[in-house]
């Protein structure tokens, strides 16, 4: 069982609030584009001034840049910030944004290829910008400049960058076990994972589930109800699909991790 949505006609986006109202040069961008991913870009006829947005096509792919001269709304950021236990001083960070970035991918490429080149412009977009954070609303992430360029770098080394893409929920449970869950995969036609009452640590969970998630996207594998899963020959890990105990109506992939 999968996710039914329908992602190769999907835009999928991310948002770069700003400490000043500064648009990268479009010029720059695109050697710095082509520098760090040796990707072509042409963009069209554009007056920033006037406009406000650019476009550009980089190999099949049309790329959207808007420029809003006012914070990403509070109201969708602040309880985003809360959650982002990974970076505690997001919330006070992104108080000082003045405008934003909004970076658009629209083709009919695979999600997993738009998402590769979502995060290989937004990481050209930060260097030119005085960036405060990057926002990823459909995941609940909200993640600074220095990590995000930090963990684009994978991609040159032909991994993923799960964490840019992926929200990896943790939290002790009152009986003192964790319990931990992805909230993103949905975007590229995945289950989510989800770990109930485990006896492992956190470091162990997190990483059970990013790597799942990292194999998921990487090797397209169908996961069936009832079997196990391993990152050994000699772990075995039983899937079961469950209503999920943070998403509404949602049917996720429990692991008894």
């Amino acid at each position: 069982m999968e996710t039914s949505s329908d992602t190769t006609t999907k835009t999928v986006l991310g948002m770069i609030a700003l400490e000043q109202a500064i648009f990268p040069n479009i010029d720059k961008l695109i050697e710095t584009i082509k520098g760090d991913w040796q990707l072509s870009a042409q963009a069209s006829n554009y007056d920033i001034e006037a406009d406000n947005a650019v476009v550009m096509q980089i190999q099949d792919q049309i790329v959207a840049l808007m420029y809003l001269e006012v914070p990403i709304p509070w109201e969708d950021i602040e309880p985003v910030c809360r959650s982002a236990y990974y970076w505690p001083e997001a919330g006070e960070t992104l108080k000082k944004q003045q405008a934003h970035v909004i970076v658009s991918i629209m083709s009919d490429a695979e999600v997993l290829d738009k998402y590769k080149l979502l995060t290989k412009v937004i990481t050209s977009v930060l260097k030119l910008t005085p960036a405060l954070a990057v926002y990823k609303g459909t995941q609940s992430l909200v993640l600074s400049p220095e990590r995000y360029l930090e963990e684009s770098d994978l991609l040159k080394n032909g991994s993923l960058p799960i964490s840019l893409w992926v929200y990896f929920g943790l939290f002790t449970e009152e009986n003192e076990t964790i319990s931990g869950y992805t909230y993103g995969l949905g975007d590229f036609n995945k289950m989510e994972l989800e770990i109930n009452e485990s006896n492992q640590n956190l470091s162990d969970i997190y990483g059970f589930l990013y790597n799942i998630s990292h194999y998921l996207l990487s090797h397209n594998p169908h996961l069936k109800d009832g079997e196990t899963i391993g990152m050994t020959a000699e772990q075995k890990v039983a899937m079961t699909y469950r209503p999920s105990r943070y998403l509404d109506e949602t049917t996720v992939i429990d692991l008894d991790f």
